[in-house]
């Protein structure tokens, strides 16, 4: 573990940066990302909503600093967070960071992999004393791999994965029951999956089932059905949804906006409360827009088809979506960023976003900084 860590001061953040949101109920959501130190460094931040306001919450830094990518919560009380650290000026020197909130604050552990060029970026927990965190490992050759490690409650235990994927996103429904999600980068951009059943990773039968898409996340209600949503990644950069129902991986028709110029475009998180309730979340190119800057996405699965889900246009400039946790089909929050502050905040060219989604309409919060 990159150590000592130091307690990062709860005053006004700098450069905040959302990226990740789990909600354990509607009223208590949790948001991690980084944010600059007054030293100067990119520390890891966290704010919790408690159905009314965002507070920012102490956490905890190594000495070079650090950001936190992806959080899971099982409760209210019962977080894990998992990110990147620097314990030194070479890429070498940048271990895994994973942090565990029990309440009373943030506590740091130590990731399985240490002294390594590696990160992990997305996590999923179903109890206090099991979460699985999924992430990439730079090799001295400059080749990469998957890193995935599974925390018991005490510690952090690297796995081992199937070879030659780069795995994007992880969901589980128990502590025998994983789906992880990623890309062939070396044969068609195809959608790939593996399962973990408890002792090991596994290649999921039928795991390969399209061409040209960009898996970036997945969400399971259930062990026999998940979603995983991306973009295209040959000709058309368009949003996709495909759908696991406990045999084959579905091709769904996910909704490219009217505006979109088909260049950047796509979905980066979904949340399924359950098979038939699931909303997910990105950005496109906005050709109404100067430069075609982007525009925050939202979508919604209505039984039958993907619909597009009207949100608060940032038509100065542009916002973008990052992250979505979703409590029932009526109440969602979605995190994210967008510039449109930028004159009135006068520190920084993006600032981090907040929007509820209460069934009808999505609004925007107001930010603790």
């Amino acid at each position: 573990m990159p150590g000592p860590f130091r307690p990062v001061s709860t005053a006004a953040p700098a450069d905040p940066e959302f990226n990740a949101v789990p909600c354990p109920s509607a009223a208590a959501c949790i948001v991690v990302g980084s944010a600059k130190a007054p030293d100067g460094r990119t520390v890891p931040l966290a704010e919790r909503w408690n159905g009314r306001v965002w507070r920012v919450e102490t956490t905890q830094a190594p000495p070079g600093g650090g950001s936190l990518q992806s959080v899971s919560c099982v409760s209210a009380e019962a977080c894990s967070a998992v990110g990147s650290a620097r314990t030194g000026p070479h890429p070498g020197q940048m271990p895994p960071l994973a942090e565990s909130w029990h309440g009373g604050g943030w506590i740091p552990h130590a990731a399985a992999v240490r002294g390594a060029a590696a990160d992990l970026a997305d996590v999923s927990g179903t109890a206090p004393a099991f979460c699985m965190a999924l992430g990439g490992r730079l090799h001295p050759d400059g080749s990469s791999a998957t890193l995935m490690e599974r925390w018991d409650g005490r510690r952090w235990t690297q796995l081992a994965t199937p070879a030659g994927r780069d795995m994007a996103s992880v969901s589980c429904t128990a502590a025998t029951s994983c789906v992880a999600v990623g890309s062939d980068p070396a044969g068609d951009f195809g959608v790939w999956s593996q399962a973990w059943d408890g002792s090991a990773w596994r290649i999921q039968a039928n795991g390969d089932a399209s061409t040209g898409e960009l898996a970036d996340a997945v969400s399971c209600p259930s062990p026999g059905a998940c979603t995983v949503v991306g973009s295209g990644y040959f000709y058309d950069l368009s949003p996709t949804a495909e759908r696991w129902d406990g045999a084959h991986w579905r091709i769904e028709d996910a909704v490219e906006p009217s505006d979109a110029d088909t260049d950047g475009d796509g979905l980066v998180a979904v949340s399924c409360v359950s098979a038939t309730a699931r909303v997910a979340v990105g950005s496109y190119r906005d050709v109404e827009l100067a430069d075609d800057n982007s525009e925050t996405l939202a979508e919604k699965w209505d039984g039958s088809a993907w619909a597009i889900l009207p949100v608060p246009r940032f038509t100065r400039t542009e916002g973008t979506f990052s992250d979505i946790s979703c409590t029932s089909a009526s109440s969602c929050m979605a995190v994210g960023e967008t510039d449109d502050q930028r004159a009135a905040a006068g520190r920084t060219e993006s600032w981090p976003l907040a929007e509820r989604w209460n069934g009808r309409a999505w609004t925007v919060l107001a930010i603790r900084t």
